[in-house]
Order: structure tokens, then sequence, then C-alpha cells
């Protein structure tokens, strides 16, 4: 989800060109979105710069094993 949503951001916003850069269906893209956002509990346009700082350092961690 986490790369869905830096793909998401890094295109703009546009769920077409994301779902495209990820080579995902629209509609799955659209699906992977919605539970971001109901994780992050508030729309992506409220907080952008919040998320887009997190996902920033969320790269250099160490990912689940």
């Amino acid at each position: 989800m986490r790369e869905t949503f830096q793909v998401f951001q890094q295109e703009g916003e546009n769920a077409s060109r994301a779902s495209e850069a990820r080579r995902v269906h629209r509609n799955t893209m659209k699906r992977q979105l919605a539970q971001a956002q109901d994780l992050l509990r508030r729309g992506s346009s409220r907080n952008r710069t919040e998320v887009a700082a997190a996902l920033g350092v969320l790269r250099w961690l160490p990912g689940p094993e």
C-alpha cells in the first residue's frame, strides 16, 4: 500500500496514470487508495506534505520480514 500511495502522489494524484505506472487495473488502484485513505483517517489532500514526508522516511526503514 505504501508504494501505491507513493506512485499516486508522484503521478499528481491521478489514479489512471498511477495504475498504469504500477501496472494494475484502475479499479484495483482506486480500491487500494480507498484503503490507504481509511488508514490515514483523513483525505490525502488535507495532509499531503505530512504523508509525503512520512513516505520518504519509510523508504529508508527496513520492511516487514
